[in-house]
């Protein structure tokens, strides 16, 4: 969901309606809305009026100036806290410090009821929050990691369902090994020296799986 004010209208909802959020399945949307961004259009589309939509959804003035993003942030948290039953998470968002404060409650005894299948985020760099949640889901099957880079300290046990991964050459030499990896699509950003690039590519065919892991580039 990349329309902001879509995105922002949904958290708002959710976090209106704590009723709904047990039986959320998938989510797929940013993180915490660009608060922003947001404004920026909500503003010059509220002017407009144009749609019923538009005059529904926009918040009132008062609220527009109350937003902020201490506040999406604590509504990400009472959102991402309670969806006990989520199987399939896709933030849009870049969630490198985001991350951090909403899903930090992923430890909690709540939030190990939390049954994901499916998790694909934006992250540049090592986040500890990242290695919780490999923890606290041991049933994860599909995983993809955009814009990573950075080591990413797993331990052997983690991850000891994923079939398929989505990531850079870098990220994936670090994952497929030891992992009954299936399927592999790789992002094209080889941007090292011929020899680390073969080197690298070596760690991927070190799979649990008899089979070779089917590969794909992107």
């Amino acid at each position: 969901m990349s329309n902001p004010l879509k995105s922002h209208l949904l958290h708002r909802t959710l976090a209106e309606r704590h009723d709904l959020l047990p039986v959320i399945l998938s989510y797929h949307g940013p993180l915490v809305p660009d608060v922003d961004v947001f404004k920026r259009i909500a503003y010059r589309e509220a002017a407009r009026r144009k749609s019923l939509w538009l005059r529904m959804s926009t918040p009132s003035q008062a609220i527009m100036k109350s937003l902020t993003f201490n506040g999406c942030l604590e509504t990400a948290k009472i959102i991402f806290s309670k969806t006990a039953n989520m199987q399939e998470l896709h933030f849009t968002d870049g969630v490198k410090y985001c991350m951090y404060h909403v899903l930090g409650s992923l430890d909690a005894p709540e939030a190990r009821m939390m049954n994901l299948r499916r998790l694909a985020v934006t992250i540049g760099g090592y986040s500890p929050v990242l290695i919780s949640i490999f923890r606290t889901q041991p049933g994860l099957k599909h995983l993809e990691l955009h814009r990573g880079g950075s080591e990413i300290r797993l331990d052997t046990t983690d991850l000891s369902e994923l079939e398929s991964l989505k990531a850079n050459l870098w990220d994936a030499a670090q994952v497929v090994p030891g992992r009954p990896i299936k399927t592999l699509e790789l992002l094209y950003e080889w941007n090292s020296d011929p020899s680390r690039v073969k080197s690298l590519l070596q760690k991927l065919t070190l799979s649990t799986l008899h089979d070779p892991v089917r590969m794909f580039v992107e």
